[in-house]
């Protein structure tokens, strides 16, 4: 089988896309930024190619091998991880035969969980065309992984004797698509093509995840990134709009190619546009080919891939301490999905994470065997965390990342309450409802909680309900007490208004009768303004 172009042979070899490897002496270049550049050593760097990093949360780092495969002994491009000690590097671990096929496995991007992998592999059966992008995951059980899916044939329907016809709305065509990176809520898929509708040779592109899992039509990433020329590698970074990518085509001046080859670059996405790629520098960049960037969470250490001289074999694997132009500080959310009463891990547990100013979600995902989960957040926003179990009552929460110049970890343990058969103690969850000041009018922000409320009670029959509405200390008892019970009653309404029989629902206002919490401060006079969902029956 011949070798296609998920690396080498494509684009990095004098004379066939780069336009000369001679470069130039490393005093011409123009854009210094620092720092000093690290072969990570011989104990992951081998004779062959070492290519593509890709690190998860906790450090592991993947990446891509030429060398001898240790079960057939032969040379395809197979995926490997490795762990290490500050900087003390294990062996490579030869990551699966599932994985590791016959053929090449080309450029991966890992989730953040290290539980999604993404990888090109080329002119396979069940592929369109020269490369597609695939993915395969670690299951539950945490002891293997599934086989490569193809993104736009998941069943792995035999292709190659289909007439395929190009469907551009898919990510998967007849022309080269290669190099993906996932952005760290698995929404976003960024990677090179070289298919119609670009700029140069080949591209960048993103797709999106949508509701039902089925991937949006790619659309370009536009002029402010690609040039005439080419475009390869893209990486987004844990924050989640910090680009890093290697290119050929930007012309002399600030922003420059360094030396020669390919050089790597960085870029922001701005909300409606780019910012304007910003070339790494030297030495990160060199008078060689400079790609397939990775930073670490925390965003302090940066590792890429090079073919400079003194490496122990073609392409190595080097690292930056404290790069230029670091992502944006972000935060790694972890914890365990418990059963309150004993105590034992809630596998399987639906978990939605929203931004609790637009409402808009985040990421949804389910906890692990173990009952662990871990996301990662951008810093300086307020986020609700909702967990649903059935046979638990669901669970909600409120809370604010504050502004971050450096990476934080931060736990949030989810202790779900069971629904007993016979109730004596009313199990109840505070509903994150709000309200504006002084009204009782429900804010569309409001929408998810209640949506989330519905579908419990819904999964529930048999049972009774209270929407009970709770107010702080300020103003006086009859009106915090009428106050109350307006804002139950609006509850209900939605409720009721929604599909909820209005029969199994009371609601009642306790106006400031049964605080939580003091109420001398902002934060206690907060906690006690809630609206409370209990099981009566």
């Amino acid at each position: 089988m011949q070798r296609y172009a998920i690396y080498i042979t494509s684009f990095l070899l004098c004379g066939i896309i780069v336009a000369g490897c001679s470069g130039s002496d490393p005093a011409d270049i123009a854009l210094v930024t620092g720092g000093v550049v690290e072969n990570i050593g011989e104990n992951v760097n081998s004779p062959w190619d070492d290519y593509a990093p890709a690190v998860t949360a906790n450090g592991t780092l993947f990446f891509t091998s030429r060398r001898p495969n240790p079960k057939r002994q032969d040379y395809w491009d197979d995926v490997y991880r490795v762990n290490h000690i500050e900087r003390n590097w294990e062996k490579p671990v030869y990551l699966s035969e599932v994985i590791n096929t016959p053929e090449s496995q080309g450029a991966i991007s890992i989730s953040p969980d290290g539980r999604t992998l993404y990888l090109a592999l080329c002119q396979q059966p069940d592929g369109f065309g020269k490369c597609d992008i695939y993915m395969a995951e670690w299951n539950d059980r945490g002891t293997e992984w599934s086989a490569a899916r193809n993104l736009d044939n998941p069943e792995g329907k035999d292709l190659r004797l289909e007439t395929i016809v190009d469907n551009f709305d898919q990510i998967n065509t007849t022309y080269w698509e290669s190099q993906p990176s996932i952005s760290p809520d698995g929404r976003t898929l960024y990677f090179a093509s070289d298919r119609p509708g670009g700029y140069g040779g080949t591209d960048l592109w993103l797709s999106r995840r949508q509701l039902d899992g089925t991937w949006s039509r790619p659309v370009n990433l536009g002029p402010d990134v690609n040039t005439k020329g080419e475009e390869r590698t893209p990486s987004i970074a844990f924050d989640g709009r910090t680009l890093y990518y290697s290119s050929d085509g930007f012309p002399d001046g600030e922003n420059s190619k360094a030396a020669g080859g390919m050089d790597l670059y960085v870029t922001r996405n701005q909300g409606s546009r780019w910012s304007r790629p910003m070339n790494l520098g030297y030495p990160i960049n060199s008078v060689n080919d400079d790609v397939f960037i990775s930073t670490t969470l925390s965003g302090d250490t940066l590792y890429f891939a090079s073919n400079r001289p003194g490496g122990f074999g073609e392409f190595d694997l080097y690292l930056l301490l404290d790069p230029p132009f670091p992502p944006d500080a972000v935060v790694n959310i972890y914890g365990v999905v418990t059963d309150i009463e004993t105590g034992q891990p809630l596998a399987s547990t639906p978990i939605t994470i929203e931004d609790y100013g637009t409402g808009e979600i985040i990421n949804k995902f389910q906890s692990l065997e173990s009952g662990q989960y871990q996301f990662i957040v951008p810093a300086g926003r307020e986020y609700r965390i909702s967990a649903e179990q059935k046979g638990y009552i669901f669970k909600s929460e409120v809370f604010e990342v504050p502004e971050l110049t450096t990476y934080r970890r931060l736990q949030k343990d989810i202790a779900l309450e069971p629904i007993p058969p016979i109730i004596t103690v009313p199990p109840k969850t505070n509903l994150t409802v709000l309200f504006d000041f002084d009204k009782a009018s429900l804010r569309p922000e409001s929408k998810p909680e209640l949506e989330r409320a519905i579908r419990f009670i819904l999964q529930n029959p048999g049972r009774r309900f209270e929407i009970a509405a709770h107010t702080d200390a300020l103003g006086t008892e009859e009106y915090n007490l009428d106050l109350s019970e307006r804002r139950a009653a609006a509850v209900k309404r939605y409720l009721v208004e929604n599909g909820v029989p209005t029969d199994i629902i009371i609601s009642k206002g306790y106006g400031e009768s049964q605080p939580i919490d003091d109420n001398e401060t902002p934060q206690g006079r907060q906690r006690n303004r809630r609206v409370e969902l209990t099981v009566i029956e």
